[in-house]
């Protein structure tokens, strides 16, 4: 049964990222699907000097690939299938599903955060 062929798997770096994971792996071996990973940091939310901006977006960004090739490993995901973007959580997620054909978006936050998609 072949519903989902693509599942996109957001995720912030939380404990929870590796429940929710799990979670969709679960779904993509009933499914047949390939799994993909995203997580997208916020662009400029810091309001610091421009320099310290970029320097901490930097850092956010290296520790969040990290976070995600760790998950990847760790599920046997294609460390090709893990993507970072900086900007809005909305607008990269919706880009990135219709760019790609993702089927199905799974979200997951440590925050009680409501995100129109």
């Amino acid at each position: 049964m072949d519903i989902y062929k693509k599942i996109m798997v957001a995720v912030d770096i939380s404990h929870e990222a590796d429940i929710v994971l799990g979670k969709a792996i679960n779904l993509s071996e009933k499914y047949n699907s390939e799994v993909v990973l995203v997580h997208v940091v916020v662009e400029n939310s810091y309001n610091l000097a421009p320099v310290i901006d970029t320097q901490l977006e930097e850092n956010l960004v290296g520790r969040a690939e990290n976070f995600l090739k760790e998950l990847a490993s760790k599920y046997n995901i294609n460390q090709n299938s893990t993507h970072v973007f900086v900007g809005s959580i909305k607008a990269e997620i919706h880009k990135f599903a219709i760019d790609n054909g993702i089927e199905l978006i799974i979200l997951g936050t440590h925050i009680p955060v409501a995100i129109e998609i």
